[in-house]
């Protein structure tokens, strides 16, 4: 689930009025092979998978991550030589299996103090993940709203993505939870939502003049009551303290309809989330 409330920053703009451009309508393609192994990155909240695409000045690094099980993965696209400069708009993901390509939101994270940066806020790969080593797949393009169309040779990626998947599942053993219950029992579910836990002056304040914004991904500790107990940051990308200052109104204020177990029991569990601001 992502929650997206009114107040924006600049660089993380408000949607943009642009038209959804398809991959048939981007102008070029640019191809970038890989050119430096996958690096993997884990800790208690979460997995990164990298890798350099290209050479000198036309080259981007490429991360995966994830934060739970079952969720979708982020990607971020960066580079030094990219003008991005984009607000909030439709990209697609061509996965290369025959498949139509996927709709995904796409953020930029560029500015005057920033390393161009495109973020994939949520990529469902798990066709990938799923057909494995038998998949004759070797590239996945990504088509941007600059209608600028990126073909990344990703040798390798099966294998990798896998790993990255069991990862995911070695942080529910991290947080002390067994994955295998876990399939089994409902998610706990935010009550009345996420917007009617921030109150008018809890949102985090921004510097105006570098016009920098906020994007939150967190983990939240619920309960058998479907208290708030906890909330771990996962991944900030702004200012300052501006993930704490989320964090606490959110353990002061959520509330959950609990998770319940095969029996119908309510248990305690957790919500992994992100906030755009």
């Amino acid at each position: 689930m992502r929650w997206v409330p009114k107040r924006r920053a600049s660089w993380l703009a408000a949607a943009a009025l642009l038209s959804p451009v398809s991959p048939a309508q981007a102008a070029h393609a640019i191809d970038l092979p890989r050119s430096s192994p996958w690096t993997f990155r884990y800790d208690a909240d979460s997995c990164d998978m990298a890798a350099v695409f290209g050479a000198d000045n036309r080259s981007l690094v490429i991360t995966f991550s994830g934060f739970a099980p079952d969720k979708p993965f982020q990607i971020t696209l960066a580079g030094e030589g990219m003008d991005w400069h984009l607000p909030e708009a439709e990209g697609w993901i061509d996965l290369g299996n025959g498949a139509q390509p996927r709709r995904v939101t796409v953020l930029s994270a560029s500015g005057a103090h920033q390393a161009s940066m495109l973020l994939v806020t949520e990529a469902e790969l798990e066709p990938w993940i799923s057909e494995g080593g038998n998949s004759t797949n070797s590239t996945l393009t990504f088509t941007v709203p600059s209608r600028i169309s990126y073909r990344l040779g990703v040798s390798g990626f099966h294998d990798a993505m896998r790993v990255m998947r069991q990862c995911t599942v070695n942080l529910e053993l991290q947080w002390g939870f067994k994955p295998w219950e876990q399939r089994t029992r409902s998610r706990p579910e935010p009550t009345p939502g996420f917007k009617a836990w921030m109150r008018k002056g809890d949102h985090p304040e921004f510097t105006v003049p570098e016009g920098i914004g906020g994007f939150l991904r967190f983990r939240l500790g619920v309960d058998a009551e479907g208290h708030v107990t906890d909330c771990h940051i996962q991944r900030a990308i702004g200012p300052g303290s501006f993930g704490e200052q989320v964090c606490r109104q959110f353990v002061l204020r959520g509330r959950f309809m609990p998770a319940h177990d095969a029996r119908g029991a309510p248990v305690a569990s957790y919500f992994a989330g992100a906030a755009l601001f």
